[in-house]
């Protein structure tokens, strides 16, 4: 939302008109079912003071202070009194762009009379601007799992009005209670239920641990009245039990806050000698948790399908100090956001712009000058932009590609006092061609989809360009530090899977599709590719990997196959079950993990339930070798496999048919004990 600034006039004379306009905003509440049915359970003056005086409130305090975060505010509040399950969305979104129509209206009758024309201008303005901000319809959904107590509360406020900005709807799922054991299985119960893109843990916020609470309460801490240590190491068991089942149950990225500790403030004396009271032992505390929070986080990490990171409360409560980051913003039986609320609001609004736009981008390409470094490059020297470039040669070790799309002389081009070079780029589409002309040509190079390409630009009318050519695009400013800090928590936040250089192997597939395109006998193409293919079982880290390959998926996946992480981890540790993955190379490097089978062993049978081969090594042999391994290893047992139709495998129809398989009817193929299977000529499996 754009910075809004002082106006004294218009605070002044909403402060006058504070109960006629609250009282006025009771008709456009009405129009909520829910607000209907408590404006006449509570009665109209309750009611307004209650529920409806905060809109007031909020926005004098803006004009006053001219503190945008105040409208940041005013935005949470109308999005959090829309909120209703029990109508129908579409309805509710009528009612909502009524709502804030009759809202706005409320505002300007009550005051008109008392302000000047500009001042008039202003507020409308400003109520427009919220309006069109939060009926702009969202096209990306987060699944949010929100486990804290009502420091929620406090970052929802500021959280849902940036959401909007960013076209985001947030479905939130709440996990507030302080009983470890009831929480555990609501958190289970949850994830049973649906699949969620995030999950954000505040373990000590506010009182959601009654035991490390009791060291922001002063006679507590001053008489000595519990037990320090054990306060904190009940604390952390709790933490420890919840991090555990979170990672158990989730496959999606985790962020768990550490604490700042803090008591919140109305900055009266009385606060500020508790807060000095007790400074000394909630500092003590909060370092002895926070260093086994981070222990906790690092532990998790290891294991996780998603990744797992710290919200570093104490850094954001240090950059404002921890005093005013303690003090409430506004405080009514309602409502009472603090200001570190407002801070991490900040700190999550980030998140969910990655995990909504960027987490589906594979691909980054960006310009040149003004973007890769400060200045045109063809006009003499430039500065290259490090911290950048830093960015992103980190995302680029975490398996995402980049490329070149710029209007320039090839030739003036160089990396000469950067980080990045040539070798970190896929694709160079350096030229005085149109810039969506460049990026078909990218696109059609990487066949990969357009909804998986980031462009990134300091020029306006370039984006608009792309955009309007290729919908699908993602657009950025790159003169946005918005962009940038966003970029470098996307590229810290993706997951390294241990696999080969994406970049590389990229490399290696355009070579090798020009060297299969050579007019060669087949048998002998192959046999001068040096094709080597490992098959053994996943380890532990390679798990996430199997997840991802075997849903990810189509073309050659015999049984159609779908698992969680969850799955493949219970499968992991079980003795009757194997699963087996190949890595291959060639003469031109590695391909990484190309095949996963996962075969449940019985006492009669050994049954294939899932089995899978990337697109990448079609043609090659490798599944022959994977059904070797598999049969070698259980050469006294039949083993069973299926063929489950898909509308899009047809290339694995024929495997088991084609690999000695027989027909028992119902698409299950069998493979008789001691069969032998027969690798293709050119392939060495080491």
């Amino acid at each position: 939302m754009d910075a809004i600034k002082r106006n004294p006039e218009i605070a002044r004379a909403l402060l006058s008109k504070r109960r006629a306009v609250a009282h006025g905003l009771i008709e456009s509440a009405r129009l909520y079912p829910r607000w209907k049915a408590a404006a006449e359970r509570e009665g109209v003056e309750s009611f307004a003071e209650n529920n409806l005086a905060v809109f007031v409130d909020y926005m004098i305090k803006a004009f006053e202070e001219g503190n945008e975060d105040y409208l940041s505010l005013y935005a949470g509040e109308k999005l959090k009194q829309r909120y209703d399950r029990s109508v129908d969305q579409n309805v509710l979104a009528g009612i909502f762009a009524a709502e804030l129509a009759k809202s706005r209206h409320v505002f300007y009758t009550n005051v008109a009379d008392t302000i000047s024309v500009e001042a008039s201008a202003v507020l409308v303005e400003t109520l427009n601007r919220i309006e069109k901000t939060l009926t702009s319809e969202a096209v990306k959904t987060l699944n949010v799992l929100w486990i804290a107590d009502c420091i929620y509360l406090d970052i929802q406020a500021f959280l849902l009005q940036r959401a909007a900005e960013m076209r985001i709807s947030l479905e939130i799922a709440l996990v507030t209670t302080k009983n470890v054991s009831a929480r555990i299985q609501e958190i289970q119960k949850l994830a049973g239920e649906k699949k969620f893109d995030v999950v954000f843990y505040s373990p000590l916020s506010y009182e959601f641990s009654l035991d490390f609470a009791q060291f922001q309460n002063a006679k507590s801490v001053l008489k000595n009245t519990f037990d320090k240590q054990q306060a904190v190491a009940s604390a952390v068991q709790d933490i420890g039990l919840t991090l555990d089942c979170i990672v158990k149950n989730v496959e999606c990225d985790v962020f768990v806050h550490n604490t700042s500790n803090l008591i919140r403030s109305e900055n009266t004396l009385k606060d500020r000698v508790k807060f000095l009271a007790t400074s000394r032992a909630r500092k003590l505390s909060r370092d002895a948790v926070n260093a086994r929070i981070a222990q906790l986080i690092e532990q998790c990490d290891q294991t996780a399908f998603g990744s797992v990171l710290l919200i570093d409360e104490t850094l954001l409560a240090g950059k404002v100090g921890e005093w005013r980051a303690s003090q409430y913003f506004h405080k009514s039986a309602l409502q009472h956001p603090a200001r570190l609320g407002a801070l991490l609001a900040e700190v999550y609004a980030d998140i969910i712009f990655v995990e909504s736009w960027l987490k589906p981008v594979k691909v980054v390409v960006a310009d040149l000058d003004n973007t890769l470094w400060s200045g045109v490059i063809g006009e003499g020297a430039v500065d290259h932009f490090l911290d950048r470039q830093k960015t992103l040669r980190l995302a680029r070790t975490k398996g995402i590609l980049l490329a070149i799309n710029s209007k320039n002389d090839s030739k003036n081009v160089h990396w000469r006092g950067g980080i990045l070079d040539d070798s970190d780029f896929v694709s160079k589409q350096i030229n005085w061609d149109p810039k969506p002309q460049n990026m078909m040509l990218i696109q059609k190079e990487l066949n990969l989809k357009f909804r998986n390409f980031l462009f990134l630009d300091d020029r306006a009318e370039e984006r608009e360009m792309v955009q309007l050519s290729i919908p699908d695009v993602l657009c950025l400013d790159a003169e946005s530090d918005d962009t940038w800090r966003r970029l470098a928590l996307w590229a810290n936040i993706a997951k390294n899977s241990g696999e080969i250089d994406r970049t590389e192997m990229y490399k290696q597939r355009a070579e090798r599709e020009q060297f299969t395109n050579l007019e060669i006998d087949p048998g002998a193409l192959m046999a001068q590719l040096g094709l080597e293919v490992r098959v053994r079982e996943a380890k532990q880290q390679e798990l996430p990997r199997v997840t991802e390959l075997i849903n990810r998926t189509s073309q050659f996946n015999c049984c159609d196959s779908r698992v969680t992480f969850r799955e493949i981890q219970n499968r992991s540790k079980d003795g009757g079950w194997k699963i087996y993955i190949a890595d291959a190379r060639d003469r031109f490097g590695e391909m990484g993990i190309v095949s996963v089978l996962v075969a449940r062993v019985g006492n009669e049978f050994v049954d294939i339930d899932a089995f899978v081969l990337s697109c990448r090594v079609f043609g090659y042999g490798m599944e022959t070798a994977v059904l070797k391994r598999l049969a070698g290893d259980y050469k006294e047992v039949p083993i069973r496999g299926r063929i489950i139709e898909t509308s899009v495998n047809d290339p694995c129809r024929n495997v088991y048919k084609d690999h000695g398989f027989s027909d028992e009817g119902n698409n299950v193929w069998l493979l008789h004990p001691k069969s032998e299977i027969i690798l293709k000529p050119w392939l060495t499996v080491v």
